[in-house]
């Protein structure tokens, strides 16, 4: 029954009232003495009864009562979700899973420092795959990170991933340079949508699917399905 949202130096959630208008509360206030200088709030996600919301600089964690913040290795990437965990990346440098609202450090090998980590995806039990800008993708399987040596990984380096979802037991996977590829669980492309036959353009901004089984496409040029 909430809307949450984020903006520079301010979040908080909309709710409706008992005429149906829609009412903003700040949560601000909760922060107490701590203030979100020049920071903007681009992520929010919900895991169980928890919210998270972050920023470059900051990871708040609302549990219907209180705001508490949660200590970071330094400026960090997107906050992304992967079924019901929650991973964070510093910028040029280690991969960070959330844990009873700590970071714990998953790259204990360092990887993934020289690439940007785009989403994370429940693969199989205890298995993620991981989506990188430059580098293809990568299996994480609880103890170590190693490159996911399919067919699909060279193609994928080259047209750089922005984003990815779990499709119907398949992997989809938006780019910066060729449009959506969705792969088979063994990392086989079964379809690749671009410019050329289906998309307005190529570089995918986001995904979505919905309840009726439809992907939807952000793109730079508008939304497509």
């Amino acid at each position: 029954g909430r809307i949450y949202i984020g903006s520079y130096e301010e979040f908080g959630y909309w709710e409706k009232t008992s005429t149906n208008q829609m009412v903003y509360h700040s949560l601000m206030p909760l922060l107490k003495d701590k203030k979100l200088r020049n920071t903007e709030i681009w992520k929010i996600a919900q895991v169980d009864d928890k919210i998270y919301f972050q920023g470059f600089s900051a990871l708040l964690v609302y549990d219907g009562q209180t705001v508490r913040s949660i200590e970071l290795p330094g400026p960090i990437v997107f906050m992304l979700k992967g079924g019901k965990r929650l991973f964070v990346q510093a910028v040029k440098g280690n991969l960070f899973e959330i844990i009873n609202d700590k970071l714990v450090n998953i790259d204990r090998d360092n990887v993934l420092r020289n690439t940007e980590v785009k989403t994370v995806l429940p693969y199989s039990k205890n298995l993620f795959i991981i989506g990188t800008s430059s580098n293809g993708l990568y299996i994480y399987d609880g103890k170590t990170i190693k490159p996911w040596e399919v067919a699909a990984n060279s193609l994928l380096k080259e047209c750089q991933i922005n984003n990815g979802i779990i499709f119907d037991n398949k992997l989809v996977f938006g780019t910066i340079v060729k449009g959506v590829f969705i792969l088979d669980s063994v990392g086989n492309i079964l379809f690749h949508i671009h410019s050329g036959n289906d998309l307005q353009n190529n570089t995918v901004l986001s995904l979505f699917n919905d309840n009726n089984k439809t992907i939807w496409v952000g793109l730079d040029n508008g939304i497509d399905n």
